[in-house]
């Protein structure tokens, strides 16, 4: 069974992955937490964010290097 801290965890991982800043993340979780009762520790949030921006990075190299042109 998944707990809510994950579910949240993962909503964050993925959002990440997207490109989503983190204002825009923040303001999802915001939601999910009013709405659902879904909430999530600080370490979850910033541990999936970070997981989410590496796997961007690794796995769409060509859509990050659009996203920062500074960066060829």
């Amino acid at each position: 069974m998944i707990r809510k801290g994950d579910a949240v965890g993962q909503v964050v991982y993925v959002l990440a992955k997207l490109g989503y800043p983190r204002p825009q993340i923040e303001r999802v979780v915001k939601e999910l937490r009013n709405t659902f009762n879904l909430k999530c520790t600080g370490r979850v949030f910033d541990m999936n964010l970070t997981s989410g921006r590496a796997d961007r990075k690794h796995l769409l190299p060509t859509v990050d290097s659009r996203d920062h042109p500074e960066s060829r």
